[in-house]
């Protein structure tokens, strides 16, 4: 995959968890397909804990205790439910919790490495670095 296809599935990203993106209600009614992942408040991978900071109809924001490892955040990933593979999963420290500041990301096809700057793709492992 060529660069240009990766800075355009960013740009896909950084716009998905802009500011005019709508916060999702856990008993809203038109919103059933959150409340399987909004039950999973809190996730703990190898003694690390993984909790839901943020919650929008395009993601789902993670502060993790310590930062995770590629197989562990394929495993954050992998904990939700079904209706999460629709969504970008979104990685950072607890002190750095503002959007923008994480360290990872993980969607359907990618994992986002933003502190190596490199994208590796979950079929394949090829990375790109960006």
């Amino acid at each position: 995959m060529n660069k240009i296809v990766l800075i355009a599935i960013l740009l896909l990203m950084i716009s998905c968890t802009s500011n005019k993106s709508e916060k999702i209600k856990k008993n809203s009614i038109q919103d059933v397909e959150s409340i399987a992942i909004s039950e999973v408040s809190r996730l703990e991978i190898d003694g690390i804990e993984c909790k839901i900071v943020e919650e929008t109809r395009s993601a789902i924001r993670f502060s993790t205790s310590k930062k995770l490892s590629i197989e562990q955040i394929k495993r954050v990933r992998n904990e939700l439910s079904v209706n999460a593979s629709k969504r970008i999963i979104q990685l950072c420290l607890p002190h750095f919790s503002q959007r923008g500041e994480e360290y990872a990301s993980i969607d359907d096809s990618y994992i986002f490495l933003f502190d190596e700057n490199k994208a590796i793709e979950l079929k394949t492992g090829d990375s790109i670095e960006f």
